[in-house]
C-alpha cells in the first residue's frame, strides 16, 4: 500500500498523487520566459515560485526516504547537474525498484539542496542570466528526480506510471535535432539574393528555435547568444542600417550556427551514433538493391550528425548513394 502524507502531518494525498502535483507545478514554471524580463520580475514572480516548488520537492523526497525506513546519509561533495541526471538514468537500469527508490530520493534531495545554494548565490549577484541558469537547473533536477521516483514507486505498487522519464541521451539527441533543423535553415538562407531577405529569414529561424520546447535544455551560453542575435536583428530591421552592418550581422549568425554544430560531438552521443552506423552499414552490405530514398528512415536518427546528410534529409539537397557511403565511412572513422 502507498504511504500517505497524512501520516507525516501533510495533506491526505498519496505519495503518487503528490509526486504528480509537484512535478506538474515545476513544469508550469517557464524560467525561459523571464530571460527578457527586468530583475524585479524575477525577484517578485520567478524566484518565490521556484523556491516554494523546490522546497515542496525536498520535503516530499524526505517523506519518501522515511517511508523506506532509510537513515540520514552523508551528502556527496559534488552538485554537478549533468552527473546527477546521468546517475538517475543508471539507477533506473541497474537497480531493482525497491533498492533504487531510497537512492533516488536521497540523491534528489541532496542535489536539490546544492542547487538551491547555487541559486541563492546567483541571487546575491543580482545578475539575470546566472539566476535563470540556476533556477532552470533546480527545476530540471526536481522534475527528473520526481519522474524517476514515480516510475520506481509505480513498479513497486503495480501502477501505470504517468510521467515519462526522458533519458539524458534522448535529451541530447533532441537538442541536436533542433540545432540541425536551425542550421539547415540558416544554410538555405545563403541562396537568397538580398541581405534584407537573408536577415528576415534568420530572424524567423531564431524565433522558431527559441520557441521550441527543447529550448530550455540548451546550454545557457547558447541561449544568451541567441537572445543577443535576436536583439541585433530586430534593431537592424527597425533602423534599416546599411548593408555592411547587415553583412557583419549575418557573418555572426553563421559563426553561431557553426559553433552549435559542435553539439554533434558530445561524448554521450557517440555510442548512439556507432549503433546506428553499424545497422546502416549492415543494411548496405546485405541489400544490393538499396536506394537512397529507402535509407531515409534509417538516417533520421543521425539528424545533426553530418551537414550534407542533413541538407538531403531536410532541404532535398542533392545526394547520391555512393556519396552517402563515403560520408558514412569518414564519419564512422571519427567515432572510432
Amino acid at each position: 500500500m502507498l504511504v500517505t502524507l497524512e501520516e507525516r502531518g501533510l495533506p491526505a494525498l498519496s505519495l503518487h498523487t503528490e509526486i504528480l502535483r509537484i512535478y506538474d507545478r515545476a513544469g508550469r514554471v517557464t524560467v525561459e520566459g523571464f530571460e527578457e524580463e527586468p530583475w524585479a520580475a524575477l525577484e517578485n514572480d520567478l524566484l518565490p515560485e521556484v523556491r516554494a516548488t523546490v522546497a515542496a520537492g525536498i520535503e516530499l523526497l524526505t517523506v519518501i526516504m522515511g517511508s523506506c525506513d532509510e537513515p540520514e546519509r552523508p551528502a556527496p561533495a559534488s552538485h554537478d547537474t549533468a552527473e546527477f541526471l546521468w546517475e538517475i538514468d543508471r539507477l533506473l537500469v541497474e537497480e531493482e525498484p525497491r533498492d533504487r527508490l531510497a537512492d533516488l530520493a536521497h540523491l534528489g534531495r541532496i542535489d536539490l539542496r546544492g542547487k538551491s545554494d547555487v541559486l541563492e548565490a546567483a541571487v546575491e549577484s543580482a545578475a539575470i542570466w546566472p539566476v535563470i541558469s540556476a533556477a532552470g537547473s533546480c527545476l530540471r533536477t526536481l522534475r527528473k528526480a520526481l519522474a524517476a521516483v514515480e516510475h520506481s514507486l509505480c513498479e513497486i505498487e503495480g501502477l501505470a506510471p504517468r510521467i515519462e522519464v526522458m533519458g539524458e541521451r534522448e535529451r541530447s539527441l533532441a537538442v541536436r535535432r533542433a540545432y540541425a533543423k536551425f542550421r539547415a535553415a540558416i544554410r538555405g538562407l545563403q541562396e537568397r539574393p538580398a541581405i534584407q531577405e537573408i536577415l528576415t529569414g534568420a530572424a524567423t529561424s531564431i524565433a522558431m528555435l527559441i520557441g521550441r520546447d527543447v529550448y530550455r535544455d540548451f546550454r545557457i551560453g547558447d541561449r544568451v547568444r541567441l537572445r543577443e542575435l535576436q536583439h541585433r536583428l530586430l534593431h537592424w530591421q527597425r533602423t534599416r542600417q546599411d548593408e555592411a552592418s547587415g553583412r557583419q550581422l549575418w557573418t555572426d549568425i553563421l559563426g553561431f550556427s557553426e559553433l552549435i554544430g559542435e553539439v554533434r560531438r558530445r561524448q554521450e552521443l557517440a555510442e548512439h551514433d556507432r549503433e546506428i552506423l553499424t545497422a546502416i552499414r549492415r543494411r548496405l552490405q546485405v541489400s544490393s538493391d538499396s536506394t537512397l530514398d529507402g535509407m531515409r528512415s534509417a538516417l533520421m536518427p543521425l539528424l545533426g550528425w553530418n551537414d550534407q546528410i542533413d541538407d538531403w534529409l531536410l532541404r532535398q539537397a542533392p545526394l547520391d548513394l555512393d556519396t552517402l557511403r563515403k560520408l558514412l565511412r569518414v564519419e564512422e572513422v571519427s567515432l572510432a
